[in-house]
């Protein structure tokens, strides 16, 4: 094989670029491709090691957690007639008006019972708040998951007033027969 003859010094300096170019992918395919693939092995399992050797830690706390949301599961004993009772002496001494109380819509999804009861009440939002505040930290009536506040207006009297919809659920361990 017969190379060209590289006369000037422009020639030899492209020839060298080249040279090198042609080297360095050789070398990235037959060496540095391995190099950076083993590194960042290397460095995916030390975080698949420090996440290892902090699973009995999580474990413990996952479990801390499951059993006190067992506890508070065992002590929750749903009963709508206390629910009721509740917010209506609270909007009695509170100048709530108690527009409706719902029936309670249950539903059942595998070894638990959701319970959700709604509740309409009338007045100022401080009244309310502290009434959601009652039922779900004081009295632990159940869960308030969800709230919808509504500036509404008579047409008659123009008078305008708040009204709230507050969505209260509780979750028991689902009592299922064998027909179920």
């Amino acid at each position: 094989m017969n190379l060209p003859q590289l006369n000037g010094a422009k020639q030899r300096f492209q020839a060298l670029v080249l040279g090198i170019a042609a080297l360095l992918v050789l070398a990235y395919f037959f060496s540095f491709r391995n190099t950076i693939d083993a590194y960042s092995l290397s460095k995916s399992n030390r975080s698949a090691l420090q996440e290892a050797s902090s699973a009995p830690q999580q474990i413990k706390q996952f479990r801390d957690q499951l059993s006190l949301l067992e506890e508070s599961l065992i002590q929750s004993n749903y009963n709508r007639q206390v629910l009721f009772e509740a917010v209506n002496t609270f909007c009695e001494s509170h100048e709530l008006k108690l527009d409706y109380f719902h029936p309670e819509q249950r539903y059942v999804h595998n070894d638990y019972e959701i319970i959700t009861n709604k509740v309409e009440v009338e007045g100022d939002y401080k009244s309310i708040v502290e009434l959601i505040y009652y039922l779900e930290q004081e009295q632990k009536l159940g869960h308030i998951v969800s709230t919808n506040f509504e500036k509404k207006e008579e047409r008659r009297t123009k008078r305008k007033y708040l009204t709230a919809e507050i969505y209260i659920q509780n979750i028991q361990t689902a009592n299922l027969t064998s027909n179920d």
